[in-house]
């Protein structure tokens, strides 16, 4: 069962898990960058209108879709 590890052993462990979890976020983050560059690449053209336009009906879209979700767990 190991319960009276030594200190070093602990702090080695949390020292790994730290490095795991820097590498995860790092990959996360470069994914995020990567799909955001892609997207301004692609609506760099677009007349402001329609990008207002889109912004509007999605956030407007998952709104209905909280409330949706709100009224179904209160019934």
């Amino acid at each position: 069962m190991k319960l009276y590890r030594k200190q070093k052993d602990r702090k080695h462990e949390q020292d790994e898990q730290d490095e795991t979890a820097y590498r995860i976020a790092m990959k996360i983050v470069k994914g995020q960058q990567r799909v955001a560059s892609f997207l301004n690449k692609k609506a760099d053209g677009l007349p402001r209108w329609v990008l207002l336009s889109a912004f509007l009906s999605y956030f407007l879209s998952i709104g209905a879709y909280c409330i949706y979700l709100l009224v179904q767990a209160l019934n």
